[in-house]
């Protein structure tokens, strides 16, 4: 996985984030603080526009895959309000941990699976949620779980991942059932029932950009 394509990858969830901006914040509105949608589409618009500015300075090409992680990671928690940017950062920046001196060429579907894990874990710990809480966990991890099994069993990355998409969008579908115990939904309680949490479905829709674009 080079370059090239993680920068198509993050312009594509740019994309898809302004076009679900509305909807996610909708949400938000109805259980949260009503910004997830615009939080997220001024941050990943930010990297949209760092990206830029490292190509026309001529920079871009002197970055590792590594450093591109880190550098979209400081945009996100720099422009991004509320929870999920800090979060989203934090699942980057272990990442880029896992792939740092690593160059495109030797990057496999193993090493993609651990980071992958780590950036799950690393959203877990820095949101100390677990599957259940009714947070972006509830789609990350099942991800997580069936893309880990998927390739242990032999299938290739792009099988992989949609295995793993599935068990997102299941969990996804959890949270309009189960009440939240954290963040600013678990003020409300049971009343937070019967709404998908903005955070899961973000994460979706991020997952399965990524899925479209490998």
């Amino acid at each position: 996985m080079k370059n090239d394509k993680i920068i198509e990858i993050l312009s594509g969830i740019s994309k898809v984030i302004i076009a679900h901006e509305e909807e996610l914040t909708e949400l938000d509105r109805k259980i949260g603080d009503g910004d997830h949608g615009l939080n997220l589409k001024r941050g990943f618009d930010a990297v949209s526009h760092k990206i830029d500015e490292l190509r026309d300075n001529n920079e871009l090409n002197d970055l590792d895959l590594s450093q591109l992680l880190n550098q979209s990671a400081m945009t996100l928690l720099s422009t991004v309000g509320g929870a999920s940017g800090p979060l989203y950062a934090t699942a980057m920046m272990r990442m880029a941990k896992i792939f740092k001196y690593k160059s495109d060429d030797v990057i496999d579907i193993d090493l993609i699976e651990k980071a992958v894990g780590e950036a799950v874990e690393g959203v877990k710990e820095r949101g100390n949620a677990a599957v259940g809480d009714k947070t972006m966990v509830d789609t990350l991890e099942p991800f997580y779980i069936a893309l880990k099994k998927s390739i242990e069993s032999g299938k290739n990355l792009k099988e992989s991942f949609a295995d793993g998409l599935i068990a997102a969008e299941n969990g996804m579908a959890s949270t309009k059932d189960i009440a939240a115990k954290r963040g600013r939904a678990s003020y409300l309680g049971e009343r937070s029932v019967g709404i998908i949490d903005p955070g899961a479905y973000s994460s979706y829709l991020i997952l399965k950009t990524i899925y479209n674009e490998i």
